[in-house]
């Protein structure tokens, strides 16, 4: 019947959306064992440190490894090379702070394959041999937060020396990672011990969505201390972009209108199908009376016989769309059959 056609078409195209919602989500050709790295080294010194890369296709895939804004502070091992399927390598990233400044240097590692490009940010705290004073930092109430919101920092600071009371330079900062500072500011600080500061800012309105690093530096005499803390910039969801990109939604969504449309259609060729018996039944009774009228009087033959030719045809035409089941149909051909006797 047409409405089973009609219902696996409407099937394939549920079927499918499903599938494209879901290879949305399929893995990726390669992942990485690391989100972001965060070093700190001594001035003068250097190390190493590694990422493990695994391929994740069935097939070989080729990779290339760069160093994004660090210059020689940070170089890797090895730039190229060839994964086979579902191997992994692990690749050393060196860090040096030979001939460099006390400071916090950021920048990322880019991976490239044949189908895709990853990103890690990375940190490199560079601090001076000694370290008399060092601190930590907490952002709140989220680390993620939209443009143009305010940033709070808490900044604990403590005397590793116990030197006791002293002024100390404090240098605080927004950096993306591409170097570019969103804010910066410094000032001079007493501290005795431990001392505690909360500094807040607004972000810019127009600050683009991605990684950011709060950082903040430390210095007295001789001494360089530093910290940092990685955050993020995200936009503002809209409600219906979130409703569209949940997958979960577009297949219950796909479900409600499969059944719906099912029940509509089944509801619509029922009452096709009673509204075409029910016009034969008339027919066939009105054919019914005109044999009775015209039977042994020899008379209205011809228009009997065109009548029953036109309700078989009408018959037929049903049959074939789809509008009636086989077993109408033989009911139907039985009745016409019964009707034309006599009349050949």
């Amino acid at each position: 019947m047409r409405s089973l056609w009609l219902a696996g078409i409407m099937f394939g195209i549920l079927i499918l959306s499903i599938s494209v919602s879901f290879a949305a989500d399929s893995p990726s050709g390669f992942e990485v064992d690391s989100v972001f790295l965060k070093t700190a080294i001594k001035t003068g010194s250097s190390l190493d440190n590694q990422i493990k890369i695994t391929n994740l296709r069935d097939s070989a895939s080729n990779f290339e490894i760069k160093i994004i804004d660090l210059g020689k502070v940070a170089s890797v091992e090895t730039e190229k090379f060839d994964l086979n399927p579902k191997e992994t390598k692990s690749v050393y990233i060196v860090f040096s702070a030979v001939n460099i400044s006390e400071g916090i240097y950021v920048g990322k590692i880019e991976i490239l394959s044949e189908q895709e490009e990853k990103d890690i940010p990375i940190v490199l705290e560079v601090e001076s041999k000694d370290v008399l004073f060092d601190s930590n930092i907490n952002l709140f109430p989220r680390e993620e937060i939209y443009a143009g919101d305010k940033i709070n920092a808490e900044i604990k600071i403590f005397d590793l020396s116990k030197i006791g009371t002293s002024s100390i330079e404090l240098s605080y900062f927004v950096k993306n990672f591409q170097g570019k500072t969103i804010i910066s500011e410094t000032e001079s600080l007493v501290v005795d011990d431990m001392t505690s500061i909360t500094k807040s800012f607004d972000l810019p309105k127009d600050v683009e969505a991605g990684d950011y690093i709060f950082g903040a530096i430390l210095k007295y005499k001789n001494s360089v201390g530093s910290s940092s803390i990685i955050f993020q910039v995200i936009e503002e969801e809209k409600p219906s972009i979130s409703l569209i990109s949940n997958r979960y939604v577009i297949i219950l969504v796909g479900i409600i209108v499969f059944a719906v449309l099912f029940v509509l259609f089944s509801e619509y060729e029922r009452k096709k199908m009673k509204n075409v018996l029910k016009i034969q039944r008339t027919e066939i009774k009105n054919i019914r009376n005109d044999i009775k009228k015209t039977k042994g009087l020899g008379l209205g033959s011809s228009s009997i016989k065109r009548k029953i030719s036109q309700q078989r045809a009408a018959l037929e035409k049903a049959f074939d769309a789809g509008y009636i089941s086989h077993d109408s149909y033989e009911k139907g051909k039985k009745r016409l059959q019964n009707l034309g006797k006599g009349f050949k």
